[in-house]
């Protein structure tokens, strides 16, 4: 980042609205970004319906209800170079995916830790300095895969649109019998989604408990050998711990 000016969004001093520090994020090197949403998040779901209507393609000729066209060759032909084309998509989206989420994770990083400094000393951190390298860790790493997944709808709508057309133009009584199960399936994970956030929430603060107390134990590992009270610390870890484990499985 040497020699190029850093674009910050604002820091965050109140719960407020995600997307305007989400769009902050895109400025920052808003090519990754595009890039990766033209090859992971559109062209990644695209590239899968390809080689289906080939095939169908051939299935057509070998039944005799293919119209005028391709011949049998030059479909396999476009088979073969749909394959490698997927492979060349997938390496240049992964490229662009991985460079979108290291620079907008080491921006946040920078970010944050540079607030932490601008704090008065008594009141830097509002945890322990342990839950703080959670924190720096985990939240930021869900940050830079919910901004890298953001262009995923867009694939997925156009993808979902082709497929159910298609769907439909061989045997609409089949589309009926599929597409309610997957309208049912969508609206149960929406009326989900409080409790998942919630349950969300729950584990980080956990995990957050359980690193905070981890970097306790160690700076005060002498206090602790003086008292002779290991034991009552390693059972105190393990009570925080199985509470981190359980709201994880949920």
């Amino acid at each position: 980042m040497s020699g190029e000016t850093v674009r910050e969004p604002a820091p965050v001093t109140h719960s407020g609205p995600v997307w305007p520090h989400i769009w902050g994020l895109i400025r920052f090197r808003p090519h990754y970004y595009l890039t990766s949403a033209l090859f992971v998040s559109v062209l990644f779901y695209l590239f899968p319906l390809v080689p289906g209507q080939i095939v169908r393609r051939v299935l057509d000729h070998l039944t005799g209800a293919a119209p005028a066209g391709a011949g049998i060759p030059t479909l396999i032909a476009l088979l073969l170079g749909a394959g490698i084309a997927h492979g060349a998509a997938l390496i240049v989206g992964a490229t662009m995916d991985n460079a979108t989420q290291l620079s907008a994770g080491a921006l946040l990083r920078r970010n944050i830790f540079a607030r932490v400094l601008e704090r008065p000393g008594a009141r830097a951190l509002p945890a322990s300095p342990g839950e703080a390298i959670s924190r720096l860790r985990d939240d930021v790493q869900v940050a830079q895969l919910f901004l890298s997944w953001t262009p995923d709808p867009l694939g997925q709508l156009i993808v979902g649109g082709i497929a159910i057309g298609t769907l439909i133009s061989i045997d609409p009584m089949i589309s009926l019998a599929v597409l309610p199960p997957i309208a049912i399936a969508l609206v149960v994970v929406n009326l989900a989604s409080s409790r998942i956030r919630r349950y969300r929430r729950a584990s980080q603060a956990a995990t957050g408990a359980v690193t905070g107390l981890l970097g306790e134990i160690f700076g005060a590992i002498g206090a602790v050998r003086a008292a002779s009270a290991e034991e009552r610390v390693i059972e105190h870890f393990r009570a925080v711990n199985t509470e981190r484990r359980n709201v994880a499985v949920r």
